[in-house]
């Protein structure tokens, strides 16, 4: 079903999906994002906007400026490992213990940062309560799915059971984040037709990139 959606550009077309999936999967996006989004039916609008955000990843210098950021967020992760390696080598430790999937959420995270929103998170050289927030609406997600009765729907849960709190201090920290980089993302954007977009000047986007990793 996950796949069926992922390939519907349609949203009244997700919403359909979703429905009839098992045990309906609208409980999850309600949980974590604004219902709202489920119920556009603007289809002209929304395909001039995916065309608008598409578009440019078409442009060669786009995706030279795109690979940069990959590269350098990469380097920035390996280069931590080397650190630790030689930590553990004065030592006289040839290994080091590492959580990659802790390791791998915080790359990509740094690369989502830096090319959507142009923000550097620096999660891979220090620990971000991003990750831990978004670590922890994961656990919740999938602990509702598994749960037989869904005591969070009772009033005053959210308050009253230590798990459903957590959940919702974890929500605030993942949408007070997500609030700023869309906040500034607004500040800072150009309008622009896709024919202005595929002209622009990816090499000074670019260099911003680069400058916001050191």
């Amino acid at each position: 079903m996950l796949s069926r959606l992922r390939s519907s550009s349609s949203p009244s077309c997700g919403r359909v999906l979703m429905e009839i999936g098992s045990f309906s999967g609208l409980d999850m996006v309600v949980m974590l994002m604004c219902w709202e989004m489920l119920e556009m039916d603007c289809q002209l609008t929304i395909y001039n906007m995916l065309i608008a955000v598409i578009a440019p990843g078409f442009h060669s210098l786009y995706l030279e400026a795109m690979a940069k950021v990959f590269t350098d967020c990469s380097v920035r992760m390996i280069e931590k490992f080397e650190k630790l390696l030689e930590v553990e080598a004065s030592r006289r430790e040839k290994k080091i213990d590492l959580d990659l999937e802790a390791e791998f959420s915080s790359l990509a995270l740094d690369i989502i940062g830096l090319g959507v929103f142009n923000y550097d998170f620096g999660s891979v050289t220090k620990e971000s309560p991003v990750i831990k927030a978004v670590y922890g609406t994961l656990f919740e997600a999938e602990h509702r799915s598994t749960f037989y009765l869904p005591y969070w729907k009772i009033p005053l849960a959210k308050w009253l059971v230590p798990r459903q709190r957590k959940f919702q201090n974890d929500l605030k920290v993942i949408n007070d984040c997500l609030d700023g980089l869309i906040k500034n993302a607004k500040e800072t954007r150009e309008e622009a037709d896709v024919e202005k977009l595929q002209q622009r000047d990816y090499l000074n986007i670019k260099v911003c990139y680069i400058q916001g990793l050191k």
